[in-house]
């Protein structure tokens, strides 16, 4: 067994891929439903959230898209998490899971349909295209739970409290 690894090493090393000459290319191609965990594939359905979704049918208006189109641009925007439970359950529970990852990207979202909005209504063809900054805040109808009933599995994952917000910070280990 190890000489057949031997000779596989050497053909490896033969064949040019030590030069440190490979390219890759990311082709964002990936749409199944497992593979919310890609960053590029959960922004875009974070974006087509905000952009599609209608609050109780579907000739109803879009009202996240209603909320993101106002002159001037909103800093803020209450987004529920049973919407997003509603429009894609695989997106909702990866937020729940990992926050610190996939807030920034529905943010990112969001702003970038506030500067697609902008870039239609100035029909000038600007070089870079304004950032805008849009804070999400996300909002549930979830009972909330009490502090005592925490476990350590949901550290680092989105839970509802009862309470207010006085300081925040990242956790520190006292080793």
């Amino acid at each position: 067994a190890c000489s057949v690894f031997a000779l596989k090493l050497s053909w490896v090393i033969m064949s040019g891929w030590d030069e440190g000459q490979v390219f890759f290319s990311d082709q964002q191609w990936t749409e199944d439903e497992e593979t919310v965990d890609l960053k590029h594939v959960a922004q875009r359905k974070f974006a087509d959230f905000l952009r599609n979704f209608r609050e109780y049918s579907a000739d109803g208006a879009p009202i996240y898209m209603d909320m993101l189109d106002h002159d001037p641009p909103p800093s803020t925007i209450k987004v529920s998490l049973d919407d997003l439970h509603a429009h894609d359950k695989a997106l909702a529970s990866a937020l729940r899971k990992a926050p610190a990852e996939y807030l920034p990207l529905v943010e990112v979202a969001a702003s970038d349909i506030i500067a697609s909005i902008r870039n239609k209504e100035d029909d000038t063809e600007a070089e870079q295209p304004k950032r805008y900054d849009v804070q999400v805040m996300l909002t549930s109808t979830e009972p909330p739970k009490s502090i005592r009933d925490l476990s350590a599995n949901e550290v680092s994952k989105l839970v509802v409290l009862p309470g207010i917000v006085i300081a925040a910070s990242r956790c520190k280990s006292k080793a």
